[in-house]
């Protein structure tokens, strides 16, 4: 595909390909390097941006491949398709099916989580290495720290997200622990793929999903045994005020063999507030 000529090509140098899905709408990635395999997922409002710095160094010896999910980043955002985790999650199943990746190291963070990990409990034998940054796989619908999100399903909701690009434009700032650590430019780079009302119909989905999703989620967690015997690494930054801590202690309690690195002076986007510490750890997976 040929990329916009918003995209900062300094910082993302990258050849932007499309996939066709089934459904018949283009997602965007980007496949840069040869070697083992490592398969970023972001989350929201997000996309392949976030990971890079990654992408920069790690595709020096090791094939890096990021997707925008469907409805994000340079991807098609159709407003009349059904935008739930579920389906993000087969969407990026028949994605690595038709890629015929194997041996994955999968980077998760945020809604990445539940999608990736919903693919990888469905097919274990395909993933060697899996780091997870503040996410979740499991319903929380009892966890009142986001039973407060209801608000977010009425009109009130829609009409902020759509109108006024609430996830894009407000909680990207306050996810910070660094304000500094979010240059102009970077977060113009977050704002573009959601320039225009219609492009928005994706983030207030998702929105909805943190209640809605709580059967998949679940069945996720329910699942998650079959990941046990993976190299599994969680780095969490201990002050996202969305995905705070006790969420963490979820994931330890889930995957008690897990390598955990509590990040301290970092909020919710831990790439880009300590990209150097997930380089770090990511290269130790293959030493």
């Amino acid at each position: 595909m040929i990329k916009p000529k918003w995209v900062n090509n300094n910082e993302y140098p990258f050849e932007t390909k499309e996939f066709r899905l089934i459904e018949g709408f283009n997602i965007n990635f980007i496949d840069e390097g040869k070697g083992e395999t490592i398969l970023f997922v972001h989350g929201t409002p997000d996309w392949s941006y976030s990971y890079r710095n990654l992408i920069k160094e790690l595709s020096i010896s090791k094939r890096c491949i990021a997707i925008d999910n469907l409805g994000f980043g340079l991807s098609d955002k159709p407003t009349n398709v059904n935008y739930s985790i579920q389906e993000q999650s087969k969407r990026l199943e028949e994605f690595i099916i038709n890629m015929k990746l194997n041996k994955i190291t999968l980077i998760c963070h945020d809604f990445g989580g539940p999608i990736a990990l919903g693919v990888a409990v469905r097919n274990p034998e395909i993933f060697d290495n899996i780091i997870i940054m503040n996410s979740w796989m499991w319903d929380l619908r009892k966890d009142s720290n986001f039973a407060k999100t209801k608000i977010l399903h009425s009109k009130f909701g829609e009409f902020l997200y759509i109108n006024y690009g609430l996830s894009a434009k407000f909680m990207v700032k306050s996810s910070y622990y660094n304000k500094s650590n979010l240059s102009k430019e970077n977060y113009k780079m977050i704002l573009k793929p959601f320039e225009f009302k219609k492009d928005r119909v994706s983030t207030f989905k998702y929105a909805k999903e943190l209640l809605d999703s709580g059967d998949f989620t679940n069945n996720i967690y329910n699942q998650s045994k079959v990941l046990l015997n993976k190299n599994i690494k969680i780095i969490w930054g201990m002050n996202d005020p969305y995905f705070k801590p006790y969420m963490l202690d979820k994931f330890k309690y889930i995957f008690p063999n897990a390598k955990v690195i509590q990040v301290e002076k970092c909020g919710h986007f831990v790439c880009e507030e300590q990209n150097d510490l997930v380089l770090h750890e990511i290269k130790s997976l293959f030493n």
